[in-house]
């Protein structure tokens, strides 16, 4: 898949089966874990999978779910949300809170061709906003 993404270190490479509202979709993922707590962040992720045809009929409605999903699977609390692109590819930026609000995941995901792809870091609430979040974020380049 034409993408390219900058992690701090080698992420560890997996296929899982997620279940979405369009159907049971293979991911490939992609994480790498901080390996002590006094590093400004905790886990950089990125996923991408096929989208179902029957889903991509509404970007708005694609994203929504997606988003629903992401609150609901990391029982958080959304905190903002707004559209952006990628050159001619759409998407959403996504802050949410978890873990009693000590937990901030920094999400972006976006449509590409026929593919979703997402990339997320987490952080303690107190180191929301350094900089490695965005470098990280925007270092996600369609090919």
């Amino acid at each position: 898949f034409p993408v390219t993404i900058s992690f701090r270190e080698k992420p560890i490479e997996e296929k899982k089966n997620m279940q979405t509202l369009a159907g049971e979709v293979e991911a490939n993922t992609f994480t790498y874990n901080a390996k002590s707590l006094d590093q400004l962040n905790l886990r950089y992720h990125s996923s991408y999978n096929e989208i179902p045809k029957n889903s991509l009929s509404e970007e708005k409605k694609f994203f929504d779910a997606a988003i629903a999903g992401s609150v609901r699977n990391h029982k958080a609390i959304l905190i903002s949300e707004k559209a952006i692109s990628l050159g001619v590819y759409s998407g959403r930026e996504v802050k949410l809170s978890f873990n009693n609000d000590q937990i901030i995941a920094n999400m972006r995901m976006y449509i590409v061709k026929n593919k979703y792809c997402g990339l997320i870091i987490y952080c303690p609430k107190e180191n929301d906003g350094n900089s490695k979040i965005n470098d990280f974020l925007s270092s996600f380049q369609v090919k």
